[in-house]
């Protein structure tokens, strides 16, 4: 092999190094093995990763430029924390962008549309029934990106793409909340009933009342605490 073609390879292999390394913290941020204020440190998450430093920097930075970790000048890096004010701003987009997408998706929705969103929907209650609360955690937010690829804006999706982690990280704070997933699957099952019946209007007041009541659920659990805080 020429010393060019190892040098490309080599390349590519880093690129993957840093990608997984990226995806690894981001599962370990969202599933809260990781939890808001812990500290990430470089040498420490490279040991333990197996990696050199250099893919745990480029994951690193890619977590502050996605806005799931801060650097704190002379202290290093950690998950960010966020406050009441990050989730009013964040639900408060997030209900624009997905009463939209709803509203597009009762007008472009096809049977098969229709019957995709019902199964999952279905697997969903099945997972959630079984206590697996991460799976549930997933395939809530996925059917969720299931109505938003429906309703066939790409800028929607991509407006909606520059916040998913953080409204990721806030699902992942309230899903195993008491109550909240039988109160969740009442109301998606609503919102699948609009939008099957063809109900735009009723689709989007639903859609808007649900993440409205998540919203509440996460201010009223900030009200007393902060997030949990770094190690």
């Amino acid at each position: 092999m020429s010393q060019e073609r190892r040098a490309v390879l080599g390349k590519v292999q880093a690129v993957n190094r840093s990608q997984l390394v990226y995806d690894a913290l981001v599962s370990a941020i969202l599933d809260g093995r990781l939890p808001q204020g812990s500290w990430l440190r470089e040498l420490r998450l490279a040991e333990d990763l197996g990696v050199s430093s250099t893919p745990v920097r480029e994951a690193l930075t890619r977590l502050i430029n996605d806005g799931l970790a801060e650097h704190l000048p002379g202290r290093g890096v950690r998950v960010v924390r966020l406050d009441r004010r990050d989730i009013a701003e964040v639900y408060d987009l997030r209900a624009a962008l997905e009463c939209l997408a709803v509203r597009l998706c009762v007008a472009s929705r096809s049977p098969e549309d229709v019957s995709r969103l019902s199964r999952l929907l279905e697997e969903m209650n099945e997972v959630r029934r079984r206590g697996k609360i991460a799976e549930y955690r997933r395939r809530h937010m996925e059917w969720h990106g299931v109505i938003m690829a429906i309703a066939g804006n790409h800028r929607l999706q991509e407006a909606f793409a520059r916040i998913q982690l953080h409204v990721d990280l806030l699902v992942s704070t309230t899903v195993d909340a008491p109550g909240e997933p039988d109160r969740s699957a009442r109301e998606h099952q609503e919102i699948l009933r609009e939008i099957a019946a063809g109900n735009a209007h009723q689709a989007e007041t639903l859609m808007y009342a649900h993440i409205q009541s998540a919203k509440d659920e996460l201010l009223e659990k900030y009200s007393d605490a902060e997030p949990p805080k770094g190690r």
